[in-house]
This record gives structure tokens, sequence and C-alpha cells, in this order.
């Protein structure tokens, strides 16, 4: 049987046979297409064209930049390339294809420059350290962290900006260390002032101990989280204080205070909303001892306090308390904006989406970062 190729005018479909003359007819390749003048928008381009009337019929067109070889396709004039490198000036070329293969390219398009700018505004939210509770006779939980927000912090391209991420406080009577970015600074969760939470309660006898909670200053977006109340004899231990809302999300609660029942079993307090450890406890009846549960640590990145324990006189079946969680600094912007181009000096950080806002959430360490 011959093998023959069909010409434009007799082509039918990418192949068929011809019963009549014995030969199965091979359809031709296409011509390329003829460019449109390319524009971009931030990082994505649009490539226009017409496809050709000569050669064979084309099935689909793929566009392709130099440099980086980034490809898309379409059926349909135009092809729609998305993700290209920001700061970059791209050429494209287009090819039509059919079933018998790939058509020849055409030339090189006119230039465009990818570009997303620097944003001019970001939202922040700076959490430093939560606190750990005392010594494990005072039962009263570790304080919320510190926290500093804005939604209107002026950033510019080129400049460099630092960020620190503050641990959580060791067990017993840690305080929170402080987390900064945008020349802010976030107090951690320790006794309370006007830029820390409050710490757990007081060391020594737990009679009506209860955590103190840092003072609010909402004029300078300086928010904090209390402690929990600690247990008093045969009490139960407070709830730990909510912490603050930054994007309907809680950071910086208080740690739950811990429990001692001289009756029966303990009834120990719950963590605040936003990350604080609840508490543990103890308790014993006629000296037989209930085994209470134990505390748990403020949540990690959420400044939370860490729950209260709690320790009999002779030292026999302690719950010790637990460390406070370790802060937290997060920017988001609208992401039609450019990302960081710089995150420089051992920064631990993510970068996600919500919505039209690009959210970078550092989790750990120290550096800077620009655009």
């Amino acid at each position: 049987m011959a093998i023959t190729k069909a010409s434009a005018s007799g082509l039918a479909g990418s192949k068929f046979k011809d019963a009549s003359a014995g030969t199965t007819k091979i359809a031709a390749l296409p011509d390329a297409p003829t460019l449109g003048t390319v524009t971009v928008s931030a990082v994505t381009a649009t490539i226009p064209f017409t496809a050709s009337s000569r050669g064979g019929i084309a099935t689909n067109f793929t566009a392709t930049s130099d440099p980086e070889g980034f490809t898309a396709s379409s059926a349909t004039s135009p092809i729609t390339m998305s993700g290209l490198t920001n700061n970059t000036n791209y050429t494209f070329t287009v090819k039509a294809s059919n079933g018998s293969g790939n058509g020849p390219s055409t030339a090189a398009s006119n230039s465009v420059l990818a570009f997303k700018p620097a944003p001019s505004t970001v939202s922040y939210l700076v959490v430093g350290g939560g606190g750990a509770p005392r010594e494990n006779a005072g039962g009263g939980g570790g304080g919320g962290a510190g926290t500093q927000t804005s939604e209107t912090q002026a950033v510019s391209a080129g400049t460099s900006y630092s960020i620190s991420i503050a641990g959580g406080g060791s067990f017993p009577s840690g305080s929170g260390g402080s987390s900064s970015a945008f020349g802010v600074t976030a107090g951690g969760g320790g006794t309370g002032t006007n830029s820390n939470g409050g710490n757990g309660g007081p060391s020594g006898s737990p009679q009506n101990r209860s955590g103190g909670g840092g003072s609010n200053d909402p004029g300078n977006s300086i928010f904090n989280g209390g402690g929990g109340a600690g247990a008093g004899a045969n009490g139960s231990g407070g709830t730990g204080g909510s912490g603050n809302q930054y994007k309907s999300t809680y950071y910086a609660g208080g740690g739950g205070g811990g429990s001692f029942n001289y009756y029966g079993p303990p009834s120990a307090g719950g963590g605040g909303a936003g990350g604080g450890g609840g508490g543990g406890g103890v308790g014993q009846l006629s000296f037989a001892t209930y085994s209470g549960g134990g505390a748990s640590p403020g949540g990690a990145n959420t400044g939370g306090g860490g729950g209260g324990g709690y320790g009999q006189a002779n030292n026999v079946d302690q719950r010790p308390g637990k460390p406070g969680g370790s802060g937290v600094v997060i920017i988001r912007y609208n992401n039609s904006n450019a990302d960081l181009a710089s995150i420089s000096g051992g920064l631990t950080y993510t970068k996600t989406t919500s919505g039209s806002d690009t959210v970078y959430t550092f989790t750990a360490g120290s550096g800077n970062v620009s655009w």
C-alpha cells in the first residue's frame, strides 16, 4: 500500500484511507501561526495569534518563553502563560500541531517585562513567647505573650526589615522571650506589665493563688493574654484567659491553673483560647493519692502560656507545669504584589495564600527580609 501526504485542499482529517486509490493519506503539518502583540499583567502573559490558512489543520497551539522555556497551550487564541519570574524580560514563540506532529515555530514576539511591584503597605502580627508557670505548689498557669498588630505598615522595595521570633518560657518560672518585626516588639509572657502577658500564680501555698494578666494598651495595638488561676486548697484550677484575635485566629491565651483537691479527684483549668496549655493536678482522700491529669504546654507559635501544675507539700505525685509556647511573626499583603525578594539569617518560614493575600509565617530564628 502506498503512503502519500495529503494536500491542504484534500485534507479531511489527520489520517484517513482512500479506498478507491488504495492509499492511506497522512495530514500535512500545520504552518506557523501569525503572532499578535504580546501583553503582560504582573507575571502573566497573554499571547494572541492567528492560525495559518496553509498547511494542515492545527488542533493545538503551544507558546514557549525565552528565557526559561516555560510553555502553555490552547486550542484557540490567545494563550495565557502564568507564573513568570518577576522583573524578567521575555519573548515568546508559538507553534501549531496536529495528529501528524508539530509545525514550525513563529519568529520571536515583542519583548515584555514581567513585573509585580513591591507592596506599599502590609498587615502584620507579632507574638512573643508564652510564659511558663511558677513552681509546682503555686498552680497558676503561665501568662499569654504580648502581641502587636498593624494593618497599615508602610514598606518599600530594597529596604531591609529585621524579624526575630522568641521561644516560650521554660518551666519553672521562665518568662517567654520577645519577638519583633518592623521596629516593634511584643513581650513574652511574664509578670504583667504594659507590654507583657501575665505570669502564673506565685509559688508557695496555693491558697487562692491566681495568674496575673498583663494590662492592655489597645491604642498602640498591644494586647496580652492572662494567666490562669491556680487552685486553692480543695479547689479547681482557673481557666486561662483568652488571647487575642488576628484574622479570626486566637493567639497568646493564658495557661490553665493547676488543681489540688484534698478530698477527691482534682479539677484543673483549661487553657485559654489562643494556645494556652491546660493545667494539671493531683488529689487525695485519706492520703490515698488520686492520679490527676498532667499539664500541657502552650501551643507552638501561638505565644500561649504553659499549663500550671501542682505538687504536694511532701513532693509525692507531683504534676509539674509546662513551658510556654513559642512566638510567631505573620506578614500578609495582596498577592498582586511581589513576593519577598530576600529572606536571610536562618529564618524558618512558610509561604501560603489566603483568599487574595500572600501570607508569610515566620516560626523561628532571626534575620532580615526585603522586597
